[in-house]
């Protein structure tokens, strides 16, 4: 027989790997919920006519969203809406911006002939990637734009971006 000063080292010992196993898997995951929320996020859709639409995450991690029906969000007539956005709404914007190839979007789409088109603008900035990418009249392939014009209503609960 063992010792009773070894036996209560072991189940101490083994006590504390399994408290600090717990803690390291839940650092491990906040991280990981962290960064599922970009550092930073942008996307306007709109132009002079027409309605017109802004989503920006704010410094304090509230999404501003602003839409306004006949013109640019900068102008009166504006409607703005705060959203506190999930961890798991972030995941699926997450997703949905890989699905969609953002990250392999080109910097400018931009029709030079066109005058008075929709304009787009998408900025984004994760950790371990980011886009900064526009256009007037022209887009990414339609159904990578689709899917992320998708994922911006999914995050803005339903209202329009489009």
């Amino acid at each position: 027989m063992l010792p009773l000063s070894i036996i209560s080292f072991a189940i101490t010992a083994a006590v504390g790997i399994t408290v600090l196993g717990c803690a390291t898997s839940a650092k491990t995951q906040s991280n990981t919920d962290v960064e599922l929320q970009p550092e930073s996020f942008e996307a306007t859709f709109g132009g002079y006519l027409g309605s017109s639409y802004r989503v920006e995450l704010q410094e304090n991690g509230i999404l501003q969203y602003l839409q306004n029906p006949r013109t640019l969000t900068t102008s009166s007539g504006t409607d703005e809406h705060r959203i506190n956005v999930t961890t798991n709404q972030w995941r699926e914007f997450r997703r949905a911006l890989n699905g969609a190839n953002v990250w392999r979007w080109n910097k400018d789409y931009t029709d030079s002939l066109l005058l008075g088109g929709r304009t787009w603008h998408l900025k984004v900035k994760y950790s371990d990637r980011s886009v900064d990418t526009h256009g007037c009249g022209k887009f990414p392939p339609k159904s990578e734009f689709d899917q992320f014009l998708k994922a911006v209503v999914n995050l803005v609960e339903g209202r329009e971006f489009q």
